[in-house]
Order: C-alpha cells, then structure tokens, then sequence
C-alpha cells in the first residue's frame, strides 16, 4: 500500500497537465486509505488478535468489529476512488 502511494507522488513528477492531477488526487486518496489503515484499523487488529474467547465478553468484540467494519468500507471506497483517476490518467494520452 505504501508504495502505491510513493509510486503515485513519484508519477506526478514525471506527468504534466491533466494526467499529473488526476494522479495527485488518486494518490491523495490512496494516502488516505493508507492513513486509515494504520491509525485505526491495525490497533483494532491487534486488539482483536490479543483476545481471549474463552474469558472475554464478546459484546466488546461485537462493537469493535462493527467499527472496523465500517472503516473497512471507508478504505474500500477511497481504493476505488484512488483507482479511478490515476486508471483514467493511464489511459489517457
């Protein structure tokens, strides 16, 4: 995921016009995505893989499960929307 990001910036530089800002704003996006992923979906990873099933209440698990649900679908959508343009800016010429 992060060299996706460095490798968005890295374009820009190399592209001019349209093409430049289509990427920019797909890897802006993907950034975000990255951001996500790293502040709030991988301290609820590893809360998730430190657990207990046996002795712990599941309802703390339900909520916190609800709640990267719902990032997930965040970092889902702004893959898509860092897709879309930096796929358009490659296909234009």
């Amino acid at each position: 995921m992060a060299a996706t990001v460095v490798a968005c910036f890295v374009a820009v530089g190399a592209l001019a016009g349209s093409r430049a800002s289509l990427v920019l704003a797909g890897g802006a996006r993907l950034a975000c995505m990255l951001a996500i992923t790293l502040v709030r979906n991988m301290p609820i990873n590893l809360w998730v893989f430190r657990w207990d099933e046996e002795r712990g209440d599941p309802e703390p698990w339900r909520r916190i499960r609800r709640r990267w649900d719902a990032l997930h679908s965040v970092r889902s959508i702004l893959d898509v929307a860092g897709l879309l343009p930096v796929a358009a800016a490659a296909a234009s010429s």
